[in-house]
């Protein structure tokens, strides 16, 4: 076997010596061949068309994910169906990153340090199998030059195989390891269960260390480092890893290009708040995060004829989200008519809320998070109209009655929305917390006009289905009565954002589709409040000063006006009843 023609010095060294090499490449045609023997040589000819025909060198990425591999943003998603070569791609990018050769110059070279956070030790093994085991796709011998080279799409049809690769579909063979052994240190990575294939650790030749890890609630996420590369599997249950891989990935000194960059590959099932977030980034504009979206579709070396069996086999929804890719997180937004720009904004005409109007404060209390909105009702009882909210953490009773008394003004709140479970929940002082910020609200001096049966509060629904729903009923459009063509809901844009995100954010439960979706790190506080209020309707009354002087309004009441004062009589009696069932 010959020597390859366009062998350069560095590999030709590293084959077969450095002396010999340098003799042979300063010989002229009438000088006599250095004594290297035919084995030698041989040997060196076949290592060196095994090193061009390694995986890396000849793996095809798609046409519609080709822009991945391309741009350097800090977080790159790619997300979609089963099968459609997310994870594929990944592997290709991490491989590249991890030797330090990927074409683009994303990555430094030498010494990285990367991490893998699968869902679990199964998504790990996987992702390592693909790395590491040959045929992640199909080779086959060029036509043309005889050379191997990766089975190729059509340039004619992305989505469908070569003609002339798919009629000598016997020559294809599994194409090598992405990762060959020759670049790892010691030709395999520490285990951190041999028997499972279950990597601990990987070290490369090239100096770049890469470290696996799963995502779970008794995960503890590594701390302190700093990573080059990260790769995010699936959906990842412990948030904390996210938000330190985060940190991780943060520049230090030298070229941007080089700062860390994170790679996500999510299947359209996934319903991760994080990575919700980062596609709401995404779809915002930000220049830090680009969303791939990928389908079984468009991947051509799944035929024609497994797409069909594979879909005839699934109900709408299923196929929807296994075959096309579209994101089931997509059709479980329980509020997704909610529009504060357009239909559901309000822009009061001067700086504040009419003082004829009545306000009503909804609390959902909590230590690490305390939600609390505003809602003001006209005397029509046309709208409900939230003007304020905040959401407060590390909070205490005497904190939120300070924060309520600085935004009361000069009129008195109408009553307050508790929680009714958490109202009744007892401290270590054997007071109940409803009693607790009872007892603040006296000492700032707030007082409200309408007193419920829990200590003062009204108590908040404790259907969780119910007040859901009628939430979603305040923010339908209504369809007859003489306020038809507006929602029941109203809210003054910008007033209080979190709002807005937790609504954006809401999903249903895949368990329990006609439940919101409830859980770790999953922060609805003030969204809670929302339906809290939906739940209980607050009605009008009619303001009365803080100072105890005489009532605005000192005009005789209009007749709408003593309908809605009986409506709210009879209110008050049926209140007065429920509090002596109790």
């Amino acid at each position: 076997m010959a020597i390859p023609t366009d062998m350069p010095l560095p590999v030709l060294s590293d084959l077969i010596g450095a002396e010999n090499a340098a003799d042979m490449q300063s010989l002229t045609p009438k000088q006599e061949k250095p004594k290297v023997s035919s084995t030698a040589l041989l040997n060196a000819a076949r290592r060196y068309l095994t090193i061009k025909s390694e995986s890396l060198r000849l793996a095809v990425t798609l046409p519609h994910l080709q822009e991945f591999f391309e741009v350097g943003c800090k977080w790159r998603l790619v997300y979609g169906a089963n099968r459609s070569s997310k994870t594929f791609s990944c592997a290709i990018e991490s491989a590249r990153a991890w030797t330090g050769t990927d074409p683009f110059g994303k990555y430094p070279e030498t010494n990285g340090n990367f991490i893998v956070v699968g869902h679990k030790e199964n998504s790990i093994i996987r992702i390592w199998r693909t790395l590491s085991r040959p045929g992640a796709f199909k080779v086959i011998p060029d036509e043309h030059t005889g050379r191997t080279r990766a089975v190729r799409f059509d340039p004619n049809n992305p989505t469908a195989i070569d003609p002339y690769d798919l009629a000598y579909r016997e020559r294809w063979r599994d194409a090598p390891p992405l990762i060959p052994p020759r670049l790892i240190v010691g030709g395999k990575p520490a285990w951190k269960d041999f028997s499972r294939r279950l990597p601990h650790s990987l070290t490369l030749t090239n100096g770049s260390f890469v470290m696996f890890c799963t995502g779970g609630y008794t995960s503890l996420p590594e701390q302190g480092d700093a990573y080059n590369g990260a790769w995010l599997d699936e959906e990842v249950p412990n948030q904390e890893w996210f938000a330190e891989i985060h940190r991780g990935l943060t520049g230090l000194a030298g070229p941007s290009r080089l700062h860390g960059k994170g790679i996500w590959s999510a299947t359209a099932q996934t319903v991760s708040p994080q990575l919700l977030e980062l596609r709401d980034q995404a779809r915002m504009g930000s220049p830090h995060v680009r969303v791939f979206h990928t389908s079984i579709l468009q991947n051509p070396f799944i035929p024609e004829s497994e797409r069909e069996a594979f879909s005839s086999t699934l109900d709408d929804e299923a196929r929807r989200i296994r075959v096309q890719g579209i994101p089931a997180a997509d059709d479980r937004h329980p509020y997704g008519i909610y529009d504060p720009q357009g239909l559901h904004g309000f822009e009061f005409e001067d700086d504040g809320v009419p003082s004829e109007w009545a306000r009503w404060v909804i609390v959902d209390p909590g230590v690490d998070y305390l939600g609390t909105l505003f809602i003001a009702v006209d005397p029509e009882e046309r709208h409900q109209t939230v003007y304020d909210g905040f959401e407060m953490r590390q909070a205490t009773a005497a904190k939120w009655a300070a924060e309520l008394e600085r935004r009361q003004g000069d009129l008195k709140y109408a009553g307050c929305v508790i929680d009714s479970r958490r109202a009744v929940q007892k401290h270590s002082t054997h007071r109940t917390v409803a009693d607790e910020y009872r007892k603040a609200l006296d000492e700032a001096g707030v007082v409200f006009q309408q007193t419920g049966p829990v200590s003062g509060f009204f108590p908040g629904s404790p259907d969780v289905e119910a007040r859901e729903l009628a939430f979603q009923t305040w923010l339908e459009v209504r369809r007859g009565g003489p306020f038809r063509g507006t929602p029941l809901l109203r809210v003054r844009r910008g007033c209080c954002p979190k709002l807005d995100e937790q609504i954006r954010k809401a999903l249903t439960d895949p368990k329990r589709p006609n439940r919101r979706l409830r859980g770790r790190h999953i922060h609805e506080d003030v969204l809670v409040c929302a339906e809290y209020a939906a739940a209980f309707n607050p009605y009008y009354v009619t303001p009365e000063p803080v100072d105890g002087s005489a009532t605005l309004n000192a005009s005789p009441p209009t007749a709408y006006e003593l309908y809605q004062q009986k409506l709210a009589r009879k209110r008050k009696r049926r209140l007065l009843l429920t509090r002596r069932s109790l």
